[in-house]
C-alpha cells in the first residue's frame, strides 16, 4: 500500500515556549510574505515593480520581507496595518521620470524597517529641479494624511528628498542614514 505525503494542512506546527499553540504549517508560513512569492528576481536588472507591489498589496496585516536588490520604475504604495521589512533589501530607482520610491498616503499603522533606497548618480531625468540630473527626482519616503507610521534604520541616498511628512500624526522617523540627497526630512502641516 503506497503512503502519501501530509500536505501542509495537515502538519502542525508548535512554537518554542509556554503557552504556544498548535497550528498548521499552511497557516504558519502565510504569516510572512516576501516580494519574491510574486514574482520579485531581486538581481538589480529586471524591473521588479510590479511585483513588488503584489506583494505589498497582498501582505496586508502581515509582515513583508524582501531579500535582494530590485530596480522599481514606479512608485510603491505602501499599505495600512502592515510591516515592511527590508533589512537586506536595496532598491533603485529607474525610469523615464521621477517618482517616490516608497509613498504612504491616507494609511495609518505601518511599521517600515532597514532597506537602502537609492538611484544610480546621473541617471536622473534633467528638470528644473536638477537641471544636471545629479539627484533622482523623487523622496525615498513620502508619508501623507497618514497616522502612527514608524520608519526605522533606512538608508536614502541619491535622491531629491529623503523623507516628506505632510498632514500626518504620529510619525516617527529614528536610526535613518541619510546621505548624498537634496534635502532631507521636510515636515509639513496644514494645522
Amino acid at each position: 500500500m503506497a503512503m502519501t505525503k501530509p500536505t501542509s494542512e495537515q502538519v502542525t506546527f508548535l512554537q518554542t515556549g509556554t503557552g504556544a499553540t498548535t497550528r498548521t504549517v499552511d497557516a504558519k508560513l502565510k504569516d510572512t510574505v516576501s516580494v519574491k512569492d510574486f514574482g520579485a528576481v531581486g538581481d538589480g536588472v529586471t524591473d521588479d515593480t510590479v511585483a513588488i507591489q503584489a506583494a505589498v498589496t497582498a501582505a496586508v496585516g502581515k509582515i513583508l520581507i524582501a531579500v535582494g536588490t530590485y530596480k522599481t520604475s514606479a512608485t510603491i504604495n505602501l499599505q495600512s496595518n502592515s510591516s515592511y521589512n527590508f533589512t537586506n533589501a536595496t532598491f533603485f530607482c529607474s525610469g523615464a521620470i521621477a517618482y517616490n520610491h516608497l509613498t504612504i498616503s491616507g494609511k495609518t499603522n505601518i511599521e517600515l524597517i532597514g532597506g537602502i533606497l537609492t538611484a544610480v548618480p546621473g541617471t536622473s531625468p534633467v528638470s528644473g529641479a536638477h537641471p544636471t540630473g545629479t539627484y533622482y527626482g523623487g523622496t525615498g519616503v513620502q508619508i501623507q494624511n497618514s497616522s502612527n507610521i514608524k520608519v526605522f534604520n533606512l538608508s536614502i541616498s541619491r535622491l531629491f528628498g529623503a523623507v516628506n511628512v505632510y498632514n500626518s500624526s504620529y510619525v516617527m522617523v529614528k536610526n535613518c542614514l541619510l546621505s548624498d540627497n537634496a534635502g532631507g526630512i521636510q515636515a509639513v502641516s496644514d494645522n
